[in-house]
């Protein structure tokens, strides 16, 4: 029997056909039956708390995440880069403009997105398969140790941050620096860029 050689093809967002695609993995698999490890591209989908209109197109918005070697408490770390710099970290990984990050096992927050140096939304969920972590939980403005809400994501709300909590950021301004959103959050994060 001759070898197969691999046509060296994407996988996960670079890819989709080359991976299960998220409405296969969305609250269908457990965390040891998902491998994150091979999802080098993922897609985020946020909202800036806007409705849709012709100023903005839309209310949902999407980010393409890329693992490009970074981890965060012993997990990988998927990260998008806008070009603003604004002090938020330092080195490749942590000065980042957005990224996914994992908090630790038994963390209150375990999964979390953090937007310019702010974490803007977290999970409560116990999994490592942040594909089964879709729509938006609670949104109050709690810090996860008093949120409730388990397997959604939960968004910071208000017009005020509490560091290292705070207000979405996202979307350059023609003045210069980062839009804030006072009502913005993660609604979902998939494989391959769309939601069924």
């Amino acid at each position: 029997m001759g070898f197969t050689d691999n046509d060296n093809s994407g996988i996960g967002n670079t890819n989709p056909n080359q991976s299960p695609s998220t409405p296969s993995l969305s609250g269908m698999l457990s965390s040891d039956q998902v491998d994150i490890y091979n999802y080098n591209k993922i897609t985020l989908h946020f909202s800036t708390g806007d409705t849709w209109n012709t100023a903005n197109n839309a209310a949902e918005h999407e980010l393409v995440m890329t693992q490009q070697g970074c981890y965060f408490n012993g997990q990988p770390m998927w990260t998008y880069e806008d070009g603003t710099y604004d002090g938020d970290g330092t080195g490749i990984c942590q000065g980042k403009s957005h990224q996914l990050r994992y908090a630790g096992d038994g963390a209150p927050g375990q999964w979390e997105f953090v937007s310019h140096g702010y974490i803007s939304a977290w999970t409560s969920a116990s999994t490592l398969n942040f594909f089964n972590i879709q729509g938006s939980g609670s949104t109050g403005g709690d810090v996860p140790a008093t949120n409730p809400t388990i397997g959604g994501w939960i968004n910071w709300t208000g017009t005020t941050d509490s560091y290292p909590y705070g207000r979405l950021r996202a979307f350059n301004l023609a003045a210069g620096g980062v839009g804030t959103y006072d009502a913005g959050g993660i609604t979902a994060v998939t494989s391959n860029g769309t939601i069924e």
